[in-house]
């Protein structure tokens, strides 16, 4: 009885160390609101140009068809 309730104890430890590890990977992958980030001003604004290029695109099509 006493080697299996010691056994126990250490799978809970291991579990508990196992769980930690996971929270701390966790909160050092979530990017935090006052980190400035720059990749996300390059996003910004690789969207609004390919938001031109579409726009323009259009627009060239139908005034091609116009012709």
């Amino acid at each position: 009885m006493i080697n299996n309730n010691n056994s126990d104890d250490k799978k809970v430890t291991v579990l508990n160390e196992d769980i930690k590890s996971r929270i701390n990977y966790e909160k050092e992958q979530i990017v935090r609101p006052n980190k400035k980030n720059g990749l996300g001003k390059i996003q910004f604004f690789s969207t609004i140009v390919m938001g031109f290029v579409v726009l323009f695109g259009i627009i060239y099509s139908l005034l091609a068809q116009l012709k």
